[in-house]
């Protein structure tokens, strides 16, 4: 498997069925959203589903690592005194690093449409991509608990 979502091919066939792409993320906490199953079809089929379903306008949400995503989530090991928790900072600070390999590759896409107050998505992620936000919800789970 790649190690990066190719994202040009998303584009040009969202462009293909004559959709409008709009970079950028969608803030749906005030809205209903319905997550594609992809074991139905991939994104070729939910973008013809928008089209046909009179969807003008794809927003492309994509998460490019970058070393600030790295580099802001590493814990500052001066906050943390007691041993046991002083060691788990420093495995997950280590862990973080592990990451760095990806730093300026695509790791998910979301793609988004939206009809009668409600987003229709479609997502496509990397297990690499996947275990970087586990690793953050484990972190924050672990630590700032």
């Amino acid at each position: 498997m790649s190690e990066e979502i190719n994202l040009e091919k998303y584009i040009a066939r969202a462009r293909a069925f004559g959709l409008n792409v709009f970079y950028g993320s969608v803030n749906n906490h005030f809205m209903p959203s319905v997550i594609w199953d992809n074991e139905q079809g991939d994104y070729v089929k939910f973008l013809k589903l928008a089209k046909d379903a009179g969807a003008s306008i794809i927003v492309v949400d994509i998460f490019r690592m970058k070393d600030s995503d790295i580099d802001e989530e590493k814990l500052d090991e001066k906050f943390h005194s007691e041993k046991d928790v002083l060691e788990k900072v420093k495995e997950y600070n280590a862990r973080l690093e592990e990451f760095r390999e990806y730093v300026g590759k695509v790791g998910s896409i979301k793609l988004s449409w939206f009809m009668n107050g409600i987003e229709y998505s479609y997502i496509e992620s990397l297990p690499w991509a996947d275990s970087y936000f586990d690793l953050l919800d484990e972190m924050d789970t672990e630590i700032n608990e």
